[in-house]
C-alpha cells in the first residue's frame, strides 16, 4: 500500500464468491483490520510510504460498499480507462534523452530517443484528447505498450553509458531504469502484459 502511515483511509478491493467486485473505505487506524507486514524494502517508491499491509478481519457494512458490479464489466472499464499512454512515461523518457545527451559521444542517441518519443507522444495525446474514451482502443493500447518498450530500451542504455557507477542506489541510470520498470506494472492490464511482452521480443 502507498501512504501507509500518513493515510488515514483506503479504499479496498474485494472479489465475492459470486465474482462480483466490491470497492469499500477501511479505516487504517489500529484496530481497524489492516496492520503492516514485515517485507524486503521495494526496488521503487522508496520515497512514498509504501509498504506491505495485511487485511485482519475487516467488516464492511453494506451501507458502506461504494462500488458493487460484476467482474467482467468492471474490468472492461478498467482496461478501457487504463488503455491510454501515460503521461509519467514521456516525462522519463525526456530524462533518459537527457542522461544521455550528457554523454560525450550518446548525443545522437539522445536525439533519436527524445524524437521518438515526442513521435509517440503526439500520437497517444491525439487519441486521447481528439476522440471519445474507448475510441480505438487497440491503438491506445498499442502506443501505451510502444511508449513503455522505449522507456525500458532508453533507460537500460543509459544503465549500459553510466557502467559501474548505476550499481549504487542514488545514480541517475539505476533510477531511471527502475522507474521505467515500475511504469511496467503502474495501472498494469492483460492486454497491456500481452502487448509488451509481445514488443519486448518482437519490436515494434
Amino acid at each position: 500500500m502507498t501512504g501507509w502511515g500518513p493515510a488515514d483511509v483506503v479504499y479496498l478491493g474485494a472479489l465475492t464468491p459470486s465474482d462480483e467486485v466490491l470497492l469499500a473505505p477501511v479505516d487504517c487506524a489500529p484496530g481497524g483490520g489492516l496492520a503492516s507486514a514485515p517485507s524486503a524494502p521495494p526496488w521503487a517508491l522508496r520515497g512514498t510510504r509504501t509498504a506491505a499491509v495485511e487485511v485482519r478481519g475487516v467488516f464492511v457494512p453494506d451501507a458502506e460498499v461504494v462500488v458493487r458490479e460484476p467482474r467482467a464489466g468492471w474490468l472492461r472499464a478498467y482496461d478501457l480507462e487504463n488503455a491510454d499512454a501515460q503521461p509519467a512515461v514521456f516525462g522519463q523518457l525526456r530524462a533518459t534523452a537527457d542522461f544521455l545527451l550528457a554523454f560525450e559521444g550518446y548525443e545522437d542517441l539522445g536525439l533519436r530517443i527524445a524524437d521518438r518519443a515526442t513521435r509517440l507522444r503526439a500520437e497517444a495525446y491525439a487519441l486521447r484528447d481528439e476522440l471519445p474514451p474507448g475510441e480505438r482502443p487497440a491503438d491506445r493500447l498499442r502506443l501505451r505498450a510502444e511508449s513503455l518498450d522505449l522507456a525500458v530500451r532508453a533507460a537500460a542504455a543509459c544503465v549500459a553509458v553510466a557502467g559501474g557507477r548505476a550499481i549504487p542506489y542514488g545514480n541517475t541510470a539505476g533510477r531511471l531504469s527502475r522507474e521505467a520498470q515500475f511504469h511496467l506494472i503502474q495501472a498494469q492490464t492483460g492486454g497491456l502484459k500481452r502487448e509488451v511482452a509481445r514488443l519486448m521480443l518482437d519490436g515494434p
